[in-house]
């Protein structure tokens, strides 16, 4: 894979390798993948699920409230 295979394909792996050996899917909708680069490469769905979590939660319970004032 070379570095120009993004821009001419908008794709950022246009076929896995033995370098890389994943497929970065695109966004779609909610759906936001990200390649988390680590020992393994790894192909998530959601960055700091724990901490968005909190805070869904939060506004859900919450966001009602700052609403009616």
């Amino acid at each position: 894979m070379s570095f120009d295979a993004f821009p001419c394909s908008s794709n950022p792996t246009p076929e896995p390798t033995d370098l890389l050996p994943v497929v970065w899917t695109t966004v779609e909708g909610n759906k936001r993948p990200y390649l988390d680069i680590d020992t393994d490469l790894q192909l998530r769905s959601r960055p700091f699920h724990h901490r968005m979590a909190f805070w869904d939660l939060f506004y859900k319970l919450y966001g009602e409230l700052e609403r009616r004032n």
